[in-house]
């Protein structure tokens, strides 16, 4: 245990840029130590902008790959986090691409696909108010749904947020505010 704390406690001190410099040099630990400082809140992430663990740990375990693959392009004079975040974020939205595909292939062929929210499994483990809540997450579009989920449940930055998006700080400002009017629309239950 105490082994498992002094590695938690070292690992912390190294900084992003410190384990990129490894993994370039070829410290196979060091990418092991950025999966395990960005697991969860790449997880989080996957999850809170598909609805579905099988897809998020799908995206997830993409991403990593993809982090790994392009980092001897990655500009270590930028901050790391909303590089990984950004690769995790075009990951989801291929992932929700590919459903938008599946059901219109789906819809063509008569049947009823079911959103991944709409999993009464799901819904019985969460309480009624955090399954209204993220089933209206859900409806909003993309754009403003990630918007949403960096700031509010990732803690980004508004420059964080304009770097992982890549769009301006105006830009994001503008998306927040309708994400929230959008959000407040639909747990009101008023026409959007």
């Amino acid at each position: 245990m105490a082994d498992s704390v002094e590695r938690h406690s070292r690992m912390a001190e190294v900084t992003d840029n410190a384990l990129v410099a490894q993994c370039r040099r070829g410290v196979r630990t060091a990418f092991n130590s950025i999966f395990e400082r960005y697991e969860r809140p790449v997880y989080r992430l996957a999850l809170q902008l598909l609805g579905n663990h099988d897809d998020a740990m799908d995206a997830l375990q993409t991403s990593f790959v993809k982090a790994f693959t392009h980092l001897p392009g990655y500009d270590n004079g930028r901050p790391f986090a909303p590089w990984l975040f950004r690769i995790a974020r075009n990951e989801c939205i291929d992932v929700m691409r590919r459903r938008q595909r599946a059901a219109r292939h789906a819809a063509n062929h008569a049947h009823d696909p079911r959103a991944p929210y709409d999993d009464p499994s799901v819904l019985a483990e969460k309480s009624e108010a955090k399954a209204r809540l993220w089933k209206a997450i859900q409806r909003l579009s993309n754009e403003h749904k990630e918007a949403l989920v960096l700031r509010e449940f990732h803690g980004m930055s508004y420059r964080e947020l304009a770097e992982t998006l890549e769009i301006p700080i105006g830009t994001v400002m503008s998306r927040l505010a309708a994400a929230r009017k959008k959000l407040r629309s639909l747990l009101e239950n008023k026409t959007p």
